[in-house]
């Protein structure tokens, strides 16, 4: 954190903290980040990509000044306050910034920081909705449907469990939601995806989506995603029934596809000759 202080020069003498990273990210600070990125940006920005006036503009909401006063800044001090928030501009989101959004009073809370307490099914789903919006396939349908899986209600502290029916009622009442908490949703799935393609990366390649080689897959079994791969765990029983496997924590489901990959390969791979047969 770095605290900044107005000087009564500005006619506003008070205290801002600005976050040094997205651990740090008050709820508002995300929303003025999220409005600058999505829509009042003029297409030169994209996620990890922050032009130099992005920058400015994000530096001049946090710290609550008009244009007019925050120019008055040296060009020393707006250097070494963005210097301070550098982690902002270069690493991607994988905590929740924006915890929760509350509708029609009630409060609906978004996973814990890398997804550490979602579902395979729900994380197998949001891959499928964010897929949708980046090839701009009705993206305020899937970015409805992509906040409604991700922000749920709690219960005893945990987030409810996965059905379609309800997601599909809650998608229907989501559609009133502000747009700035469907652009945080993308957001930030797309922060914690990105780090799991780094973390589990046999699992993120065309070819191996699943456990293992399925025959019969139809050629547009990739349009699923990793759907197919809870029928295939199912099967082998690894996590239980089909509702078992789909309600699995996704990082077990994902470490466990990792590994598998890792020893399939090892096991393919060829021995090196011996002495006596080379």
């Amino acid at each position: 954190m770095t605290s900044v202080a107005i000087p009564r020069s500005f006619f506003l003498a008070r205290k801002i903290t600005l976050p040094s990273d997205w651990a740090e990210v008050t709820r508002m600070q995300c929303i003025y980040f999220i409005r600058l990125l999505f829509m009042y940006g003029t297409g030169q920005n994209t996620i990890g990509s922050y032009s130099i006036p992005f920058q400015f503009q994000y530096l001049q909401a946090c710290l609550g000044l008009a244009e007019s006063k925050f120019y008055r800044l040296t060009d020393y001090q707006v250097t070494l306050l963005l210097y301070k928030m550098k982690s902002l501009f270069s690493d991607l989101c994988t905590v929740p910034a924006i915890k929760k959004l509350t509708y029609k009073l009630t409060s609906y809370y978004f996973p814990e920081a890398n997804f550490k307490n979602v579902s395979f099914i729900e994380f197998a789903l949001a891959e499928i909705y964010y897929r949708q919006i980046l090839t701009g396939a009705d993206p305020a349908k899937y970015l409805t449907l992509l906040t409604a899986l991700l922000a749920k209600p709690h219960h005893k502290g945990k987030r409810i469990q996965h059905s379609d029916e309800q997601l599909e009622a809650k998608a229907k009442a989501f559609e009133k939601v502000a747009i700035e908490y469907k652009h945080w949703a993308f957001f930030y799935f797309h922060g914690v995806l990105t780090g799991l393609q780094t973390q589990y990366p046999n699992v993120f390649t065309t070819t191996e989506r699943h456990p293992e080689p399925v025959e019969g897959l139809s050629d547009d079994s990739s349009n699923q995603g990793f759907l197919p791969a809870i029928n295939i765990l199912a099967e082998s029983g690894v996590f239980g029934t089909w509702a078992a496997t789909a309600h699995t924590n996704m990082h077990l489901v994902l470490h466990y596809m990792h590994d598998h990959h890792t020893r399939m390969k090892q096991l393919h791979k060829p021995k090196p000759l011996s002495p006596e047969g080379a």
